[in-house]
């Protein structure tokens, strides 16, 4: 589901904005960037920037793709898990991948080193992402000027009103500034390639899995349907002699195992569906992933309960056909043998 219905919780999880429209300046960016910003068809405009720094910590450093912009409230990605985003020139959000490097936390003061120049940063939060292998942090372009005093925003993000076509404004934005100051792309776009090839994978990979949580249901459905009936096949011979039908035997095994199916089902699927989102981060907190806000489609938890209760119902109906095989007469001779 959030891979091909909503995608926006792993957009969010790998860290990236969702801009429409990515511009890079060579010249005149403010007079540019101000213009852009009043077309007709823009709903928001955002000046983001990174860069790859290094911040220290006492005796330790670790290297990070620091992003900077002036207000953090205004994108449309909040990737903070933990405190929150810098708003003073003297603070900064890393992730805990970095923070885990430098034998750091929240409240510490450390330093980045860029071109030379050092400035410290007090830790006001905690982010997380995916890209760059979880190594990120963020800084105020206020933060940015302490560092490079002659630092100009270049990057400039769009948003594009609803209806807009993306590439329909790369052209427009070409033809009226032309390449040489400008370089403009189609931003989501190129996200979306990335997450339809994710997606791919993703489906092959949870079709192999159905499969062989399938094979595993029916294989252990059949192991134990076939045990009970070797265990109990005199007491069935004795039961079809004393009147009762093929179908009712059945019956009564089916009775005595579907509450167990259907209930270990509707088990598994609650525990889906609660545990989804803590399993995922537990396995990604390797790349720095703290929270995963997946969405647990209620549809897709009972379609999967009663999926896997189709399942066992079927199975025990093909394994307990066995019983009609069995004759009292047949137990009887052998008896005699």
């Amino acid at each position: 589901y959030n891979f091909s219905v909503d995608k926006s919780a792993m957009i969010k999880l790998i860290g990236l904005e969702t801009a429409e429209v990515q511009v890079t300046s060579l010249a005149d960016e403010a007079e540019i960037f101000d213009e852009i910003a009043a077309m007709p068809g823009v709903e928001d405009t955002i000046r983001l920037n990174s860069f790859d720094g290094m911040i220290k910590f006492k005796d330790k450093e670790s290297s990070a793709n620091t992003r900077v912009t002036a207000d953090y409230s205004r994108l449309k990605v909040n990737t903070c898990v933990k405190g929150r985003m810098p708003v003073h020139d003297n603070e900064i959000a890393i992730t805990s991948i970095v923070l885990d490097n430098l034998g750091a936390q929240m409240g510490d003061t450390v330093s980045i080193d860029y071109n030379g120049t050092t400035r410290e940063f007090l830790v006001v939060g905690i982010t997380q992402q995916f890209n760059m292998l979880g190594r990120g942090a963020a800084i105020t372009t206020a933060g940015m000027k302490k560092l490079v005093p002659s630092y100009q925003e270049q990057n400039l993000m769009i948003y594009l009103a609803e209806g807009q076509e993306s590439e329909k404004f790369v052209t427009k934005i070409n033809n009226q500034y032309g390449t040489e100051k400008l370089q403009t792309n189609s931003y989501f776009a190129s996200i979306e390639m990335m997450l339809d090839s994710f997606e791919a994978s993703i489906k092959i990979v949870v079709t192999g899995c159905l499969g062989i949580i399938a094979v595993i249901i029916v294989f252990v459905l059949f192991l134990v349907i076939r045990v009970r009936i070797l265990r109990e096949r005199t007491r069935l011979g004795v039961s079809k002699a004393l009147g009762f039908t093929a179908y009712q035997l059945i019956g009564q095994i089916l009775i005595s195992q579907m509450p167990v199916i259907i209930g270990a089902a509707v088990v598994g699927a609650i525990a889906g569906y609660f545990a989804t989102n803590p399993m995922l981060a537990l396995m990604l907190a390797a790349n720095g992933i703290l929270n995963c806000d997946f969405y647990v489609a209620p549809s897709l938890v009972i379609l999967t309960a009663i999926g896997i209760s189709l399942l066992g119902l079927v199975t025990v109906l093909i394994v307990a056909g066995k019983i009609r095989k069995i004759s009292p007469c047949q137990m009887f001779e052998e008896g005699v043998d």
